[in-house]
């Protein structure tokens, strides 16, 4: 009777343990939630709820108010102008005037004057240039475009820390490698991330330009009933009169050399044609003698 009680007391005081260390320590708990109740028993106040659990790859995303607006601003305007050359000139004006350049051109010069021209100007010059462009003549056509890049360039940025990363732990395993095959291997791997790393910092180049300079497209075209002489100048129109002049004495010398270096034969030709002539005249003349 008595064993039976002690061994009644011993299994009540192994449950009453468990129990115990159940309540002060649950065994179910994550090492983040341990973090977290470990912060409230140093005396913070312990939030309502428990924290997120954030993984390496999860810490090394960007937030979504981490990444910041990249906006690349295009346009294309179309404007029907009388004097397509003097419209260019006064493109090129406007847009040297905001800060900006002109680029590519292309021109027709037959037919129906039409030209093409691409300019760049600082973004926050964008809507200035289109206004004062569309200004120029009878806007047919507008066009405004925006591309938003911000993503991409945040992900360029995480993959050069990236690789920039590589580059040490490469350069640091370089110095502590003394074979020589594995030297020329980590040298081979080392020239492959600089490659990499160039190629990206080009791209971030690229976008950088392209959102610091917005694109603007220009066709010039004129009315349907209107025509000009394309490219006509009075000074081209003198000089090929020039050439003109130029080449007709040099036919007439031409000609004139042929004549004096083939003057036996011509005068040879004549002197025949004179002789048979009177010949024929003598002939003639003593047939009628001869009638008489």
């Amino acid at each position: 009777m008595g064993a039976s009680r002690w061994l009644r007391g011993v299994v009540l005081a192994l449950v009453g343990a468990v129990v115990l260390g159940a309540c002060s320590s649950p065994s179910g708990a994550p090492s983040g939630r341990a973090e977290w109740y470990d912060a409230g028993a140093a005396g913070e106040a312990a939030p309502a709820s428990p924290p997120t659990l954030q993984t390496s790859a999860a810490a090394e995303l960007p937030s979504t108010a981490a990444i910041q607006t990249k906006l690349i601003y295009t346009g294309a305007v179309t404007i029907e102008v009388n004097d397509v050359d003097r419209a260019l000139a006064e493109v090129r004006g406007v847009v040297q005037g905001l800060g900006g350049y002109a680029g590519d051109l292309t021109q027709t010069l037959s037919g129906t004057a039409r030209a093409e021209i691409t300019l760049r100007v600082p973004v926050e010059k964008f809507e200035p240039l289109m206004t004062e462009i569309s200004a120029l003549g009878r806007p047919l056509s507008r066009e405004i475009g925006t591309q938003d890049v911000g993503e991409e360039w945040v992900d360029l940025e995480a993959r050069v820390k990236t690789k920039r990363q590589g580059e040490q732990r490469l350069i640091e395993l370089l110095k502590q490698t003394g074979n020589v095959q594995n030297l020329l291997e980590v040298e081979r791997e080392l020239a492959r991330v600089r490659g990499e790393i160039e190629q990206v910092e080009g791209r971030q180049r690229y976008l950088a330009n392209q959102v610091a300079l917005s694109t603007v497209t220009v066709t010039l075209v004129t009315p349907a009933g209107v025509q000009p002489v394309a490219g006509w100048r009075y000074g081209t129109v003198w000089g090929n009169a020039i050439n003109s002049f130029a080449v007709v004495g040099q036919g007439l010398l031409t000609l004139a050399t042929y004549a004096l270096v083939l003057a036996p034969y011509w005068l040879g030709l004549w002197a025949l044609v004179v002789a048979w002539r009177r010949w024929r005249a003598r002939r003639r003349a003593a047939a009628l003698a001869s009638g008489r």
